[in-house]
């Protein structure tokens, strides 16, 4: 994939030296600059490599949760019911299954966005929507919503958005003190998950048994019964935030290196922390809205694509790639392994998320205390 690093954004009056230091470690962490008239890329290889691969996967995992199911499909019914077949096998791929694969991978990539977004924003690998309360707080506003009876696209897209920018500004300015510290926001983003989880519960004991039992399922998080309306709400907000958060890559790259860097670079630090901020909510808003809130994928994915491609960014494009793909995963292993059941796909994922989160937590631990 290529970066782009706008050079526009670097104060003419900064430092020359500081200038090139900058550029030789850029070369070294994202890949070699290729610059022309008004414009300045970063070629890498290896993201690229790794991000074809894991299409690769993603494709062949999405065609196999296609095929299987309580009706298997052998891979060419599923390429005609695709392309314009008829019957009981076009009707269960374009109804039913086409739409959950897409749909799935599009909430992914979403949430994996997100995620590399908060996690080099905060410069801290534990900052993800989930953690700092941006999921929960789309959650608790959808809930009191479908607990209402409003249970439209586009009331419950809107109801998320505002629920997760209310947590994500509690959370900021409970945060801030002079600047924002990446430990001190994960601190108050638990306590704010915390407080946001306990209203979620408060509202589903008041509700009507059946809206309160409707509502819990979706809160576990899910793809089942998505059709092709909510495909184009997933579609419409990747299609917003995924080219926002790659116009914004220079400056989040610009912040990760430290606000007296920034500052010194000429970057306008609160301005752009909001552009990246909003862009963060928004993609995860536009995930839970439609899929529920699927825990640690926007945690673990960007940190899979910084291993990968040995970027501290982990890149915007790959993470999403990855969300994807753990999404995808997600669900096609939740069909699977439980028989005739079928485990939500937040269940999965807080199932194999939830070692993730206590490695980087004892990992974390063990540093501070060597150091």
């Amino acid at each position: 994939m290529t970066a782009s690093l706008d050079r526009g954004a670097v104060d003419p009056a900064a430092d020359p030296a500081l200038g090139r230091a900058l550029d030789r470690a850029l070369d070294r962490a994202l890949g070699r600059a290729v610059r022309g008239p008004g414009f300045s890329a970063r070629l890498a290889p290896r993201a690229l490599l790794v991000a074809s691969a894991a299409l690769a996967v993603l494709l062949a995992l999405a065609v196999a949760s296609i095929c299987f199911g309580d009706y298997p499909l052998r891979f060419d019914q599923v390429v005609d019911a695709i392309f314009g077949g008829s019957g009981g096998q076009s009707y269960i791929v374009q109804r039913f299954r086409l739409p959950r694969a897409v749909g799935g991978a599009l909430a992914g990539a979403l949430l994996g966005l997100s995620g590399a977004v908060f996690q080099t924003l905060a410069r801290n690998v534990l900052a993800s929507p989930d953690v700092l309360g941006v999921e929960t707080g789309a959650a608790l506003v959808t809930v009191v919503l479908m607990t209402l009876g409003l249970t439209g696209t586009a009331a419950l897209t809107g109801g998320a958005f505002a629920g997760a920018a209310v947590a994500t500004a509690a959370v900021y300015l409970l945060a801030y003190r002079r600047g924002i510290n990446g430990m001190r926001l994960i601190l108050v983003g638990i306590g704010v998950n915390a407080c946001v989880t306990g209203g979620t519960s408060y509202v589903l004991m008041l509700a009507e048994v059946h809206t309160a039992e409707r509502a819990h399922n979706w809160t576990l998080g899910g793809f089942n019964g998505l059709g092709w309306e909510q495909v184009a709400v997933l579609a419409a907000g990747l299609a917003v935030t995924l080219p926002l958060a790659t116009g914004l890559a220079a400056r989040l790259r610009t912040l990760s290196l430290g606000d007296g860097v920034a500052r010194a670079l000429g970057l306008p630090l609160e301005r752009s922390r909001l552009l990246l901020v909003g862009t963060g909510v928004l993609a995860a808003a536009a995930s839970v809205a439609v899929a529920g809130p699927v825990a640690f994928i926007a945690l673990v994915a960007p940190q899979i694509a910084r291993r990968l491609i040995g970027r501290p960014d982990g890149g915007l494009v790959t993470s999403a790639i990855f969300g994807a793909l753990l999404a995808v995963a997600a669900d096609f292993a939740g069909r699977q392994l439980a028989g005739d059941a079928e485990i939500p796909v937040g269940i999965v994922t807080a199932l194999a998320g939830g070692p993730w989160l206590v490695y980087l937590l004892m990992k974390r631990g063990s540093r501070s205390t060597d150091g």
